[in-house]
């Protein structure tokens, strides 16, 4: 559960720096990023749907 959750709290600018170092100036760079900006953007709002979920189930006990 917890792993779930915290997973959402990583930070996409990390990603981009270490993409600088690996791939130093390469042109294409945003298109070897856009599958992770996707995928981050998705986590974010899958977690916040099943986090809405969560906070009405638990409200109600």
């Amino acid at each position: 559960m917890t792993a779930q959750f915290c997973g959402t709290k990583k930070s996409l600018v990390h990603g981009t720096v270490f993409s600088k170092i690996i791939f130093g100036n390469m042109a294409s760079i945003g298109i070897i990023l856009l599958p992770l900006m996707l995928f981050h953007a998705t986590q974010i709002l899958i977690i916040s749907v099943v986090a809405t979920k969560k906070a009405a189930k638990n409200s109600n006990l």
